[in-house]
Formats: C-alpha cells, sequence, structure tokens
C-alpha cells in the first residue's frame, strides 16, 4: 500500500510515497492515468452494446389532397414499420456482446505492460541501489586505508606516495556513484508515470526483491494472456459476423398501415364521404446484391486470425522458453560468484594486505585485488538483477503476472 508521508488531500498528489515491490501492481491497477483512462473504451463498447439489435424506429405517415376544381379532398394517416425476416438483430446483439470482451481484453493488454514494466523498472532500482551501497562500501574502506596508509608514511614506515594513490582511489570510486545517482533518479521518473504521480514526489520502495529461486516449469495458462484473449474473441466475433454478412443479404421488409377519410363527389348523387384502410407490405428480393464480397472478405479475415492465434502460441513457448533460460543463467552466475568466486577473491586480497604489509607485495597489487573483489560484487548484482527480470518476463509469457482484473467492469448487459 502506498504510504504517504504528507497530509495531502486525497485527490492531489502526495510530496513522498513508499510502497513494496509486491503492492506495486496493485497501486498500478488503481492509480496509473492511462489504464484508467483505457477503462472507458470498455464502457464505450458497453454503450454499443445497449445500442445494438433494436428496430428501426417507426414512420408516421400523413397525407392531405385537396381539388381546386371541386370539393373534393382527402386526408391519410398511416403507420411505417421494418421488421427483419432473419436473426439479424440477435446477431447484431452477439457482436456487440463480443466487442465489449474484446475491449475488456485490449484493456488488460495496456494493465499488463505497463505492469511488467514497472516491476522491471523496480527490479532495475534495487539492482541501482546495490551497486550504490557496494562502491559506497568500496570508498569507505578506500579512506581507511588511505588514512591508515597515513599514519604510515607519518611514522616513516611506508612511501608517502602509497597513501596518496589510496586518496586517488577512493576519490575515482566516488565518481562511479553520480551515473548510478542519475540512473536512478531516471528509474524513479518511470515509476512515478506508472503510479500517476507528479515530478515533484519522491518515491522509496521499501522490502526487497523476492528470494532467487527457479520456479516449476508450468504449462502455459494461455486463457490468461489477454492477446491470446482478444484474439480468440476476435475469431468469434468474425464468424458472426459471417452470419450477419449472410443475414443481410435480405433485407428487411416494410409493412405500412394507412387509413385514408376522403370526399368524392358522384353524380347526380353529390358529395360523398368515404373511409378506406390500406395495408402495404414491401418484401425486397435479394436479386443484385448477394453479400458475396462481404462474406468472402470476413473468412479470409477468419484464416488470418487462426494462423495469428498459432502464430502467438509458438511466439509465446519461445519467448517463456527463453526467459526461463535467462534466470537459470544469470542465477548460475549470481551463486557461482558469491558462493566460489568471490570467497577465494577475499581471501587472497587478505593474502596480499599481509603480504604487503610484510614488504612482500606492492600496493599497485593491492589495490587491483580491491577492484576485482569491487568488479565481482557489482557483477553479482548485476547478474540478481537480471535474473529477476527475466522472472518478470516468464511470468507476463506463462499469464502468471500477479495481475487483479477484478475491477475492470465485465460484460453485465444482456
Amino acid at each position: 500500500m502506498l504510504a504517504v508521508n504528507a497530509q495531502t488531500h486525497p485527490d492531489e498528489h502526495p510530496h513522498a510515497v513508499s510502497f513494496t515491490y509486491d503492492a506495486l501492481p496493485g497501486k498500478i491497477m488503481e492509480h496509473n492515468p492511462e489504464l484508467r483512462a483505457a477503462l472507458w473504451t470498455i464502457q464505450e463498447a458497453a454503450s454499443r452494446l445497449t445500442q445494438s439489435g433494436r428496430l428501426k424506429n417507426p414512420n408516421l405517415i400523413t397525407s392531405f389532397n385537396n381539388n381546386q376544381q371541386t370539393p373534393e379532398r382527402s386526408t391519410g394517416l398511416g403507420f411505417q414499420q421494418s421488421f427483419p425476416i432473419t436473426s439479424r438483430l440477435r446477431l447484431e446483439k452477439n457482436i456487440s456482446r463480443l466487442k465489449v470482451n474484446e475491449a475488456r481484453a485490449e484493456v488488460m493488454m495496456v494493465a499488463q505492460s505497463i505492469v511488467e514494466s514497472a516491476l522491471q523498472t523496480a527490479t532495475q532500482w534495487f539492482g541501482n541501489q546495490e551497486k550504490q551501497f557496494i562502491i559506497a562500501d568500496q570508498i569507505r574502506l578506500a579512506k581507511e586505508l588511505a588514512t591508515f596508509l597515513s599514519s604510515q608514511s607519518a611514522k616513516g614506515e611506508i612511501s608517502s606516495l602509497d597513501a596518496e594513490q589510496a586518496n586517488l582511489e577512493a576519490g575515482e570510486l566516488a565518481l562511479g556513484l553520480r551515473p548510478l545517482s542519475l540512473k536512478r533518479k531516471q528509474l524513479e521518473s518511470e515509476l512515478r508515470i506508472s503510479l500517476g504521480l507528479k515530478p515533484s514526489t519522491a518515491i522509496h520502495i521499501e522490502g526487497k526483491l523476492p528470494e532467487a529461486k527457479i520456479p516449476s516449469a508450468e504449462s502455459i495458462l494461455m486463457e490468461s494472456r489477454p492477446d491470446y484473449l482478444l484474439l480468440k474473441n476476435q475469431v468469434q466475433t468474425t464468424r458472426e459476423s459471417i452470419q450477419l454478412s449472410r443475414a443481410n443479404r435480405i433485407s428487411d421488409i416494410n409493412l405500412q398501415l394507412m387509413h385514408q377519410w376522403s370526399r368524392v363527389e358522384d353524380m347526380p348523387i353529390g358529395i360523398e364521404k368515404e373511409n378506406r384502410a390500406l395495408i402495404q407490405l414491401s418484401i425486397p428480393l435479394p436479386l443484385w446484391n448477394r453479400n458475396q464480397g462481404r462474406i468472402a472478405e470476413l473468412n479470409n479475415k477468419l484464416e488470418r486470425l487462426m494462423g495469428s492465434i498459432q502464430a502467438l502460441e509458438i511466439t509465446i513457448s519461445n519467448h517463456a522458453d527463453a526467459a526461463f533460460t535467462g534466470m537459470i543463467d544469470q542465477l548460475a552466475v549470481y551463486k557461482q560468484i558469491k558462493n566460489q568466486t568471490l570467497p577465494k577473491r577475499v581471501k587472497y586480497q587478505q593474502s596480499l594486505e599481509g603480504a604487503y604489509n610484510e614488504g612482500l607485495s606492492s600496493f599497485e597489487r593491492l589495490i587491483q585485488a580491491r577492484n576485482q573483489i569491487l568488479k565481482l560484487k557489482l557483477k553479482a548484482s548485476e547478474s540478481l538483477t537480471l535474473f529477476h527480470i527475466n522472472r518478470i518476463q516468464y511470468q507476463s509469457e506463462t499469464g502468471k503476472l500477479p495481475i487483479s482484473y477484478d475491477s475492470f467492469p465485465l460484460q453485465t448487459i444482456n
């Protein structure tokens, strides 16, 4: 949960917020402005569903005829309504209902993309922070060594050049913090965008990344992937559209009911009043336009969508496999450095320190050994970051990102 460090109005952006890594997806689903705007596409589709499958409005017909030469005249009042003789209205309703599901799948795609990107950004933020800690600790050790060497130099036990070189080493290490500080600001800017926060809002991620372990290789949950759901809905929509195009080969029939009042002159009787009722039925004949082109177009679209589903399944499988392989590789590198290479390097450096104190090794070799340890620690941090980035991608590819779509409007209109 976002923890606000300043008392502000709920609708205003706080001056500083902090949140945990696990809470980030939920906060994005709640606060991301792009996602909140995209949600309206579902409401738009739902509104179109409300409008679909309705009869055309009836027509009220009136007529008046007045003979200028005689006192004859007539007045008529009628009603005209179109009726489909096919299942057009039901098919239009079904298509609009599927369009709502398509809109929801499209919004789910937006949410997945934003959450995946934000989690990877947060992972890089932790990795960047770890690198800053590593370099800061190395600077501390370098300064302690410089202080010790300065005292030894003052006693005349070692050359002043070694103390001066140690000071230079600490200063050069400090330069490495500047690009990391800039990178941190860039990452925080990306997170602020994901959370809908202003640039003036300071953010901090509490806690730490999840434990680095390889998840079990399970089957891909295709039905949990919004892009797959979108294609499946588009296939259903296209099939319904083909049926609608076939139904549209026959236009609606028109029924007209008319009542007419008239005054006519019948010699030698004179003026007589007459009432007439008229029923007119207009039946269209599908002779010239049978919608063959539209039906063929939709059949071709259906074939394309089926091919797209197959291509997507292949793409997802390969991306998931690549991400899983990346996790294994990066975790192996991380464990090898932490459990094997780094302890050996630390032991070697301790031996060099003893040799240097006894005058059996040069100061340059000691500095090189310290730099190698720094590189190994930074490499371990980078490998751990890449492991988690691959883990997030694997979760996304297999449909297991920690995202809840409960806040999305569901299709409930009949």
